[in-house]
């Protein structure tokens, strides 16, 4: 389980400025968190949305959104992304390729 303070670390690290988590089903814009001067906001970038305005998000927000993934492609997606990925995490979800019978 990675802690808020994982995510801050990375942020940090990587220089990251947003996280895109998914795509409006109709106009394709971002569904993203954004990072701001140490704060979290949860962005809808469209139109489609009607109602839905940037909200200030907590890092713990952004723990639990990646806590309780359990597709394994998400969940490498989101190790790659963040710099959590390693060699071994990274074996397990892509093994060696095998001849066939």
């Amino acid at each position: 389980m990675k802690t808020a303070e994982d995510f801050k670390e990375q942020l940090q690290k990587r220089n990251i400025t947003e996280w895109v988590i998914d795509h409006c089903e109709d106009c394709k814009n971002p569904i993203r968190y954004m990072f701001y001067s140490g704060e979290v906001f949860f962005n809808i970038d469209c139109s489609c949305s009607i109602g839905i305005d940037d909200r200030q998000a907590s890092w713990q927000d952004i723990a639990d959104y990646y806590n309780y993934q359990t597709n394994p492609a998400v969940i490498k997606d989101m190790d790659i992304f963040w710099g959590f990925a390693t060699a071994q995490t990274t074996e397990l979800f892509n093994p060696p390729k095998t001849k066939p019978f």
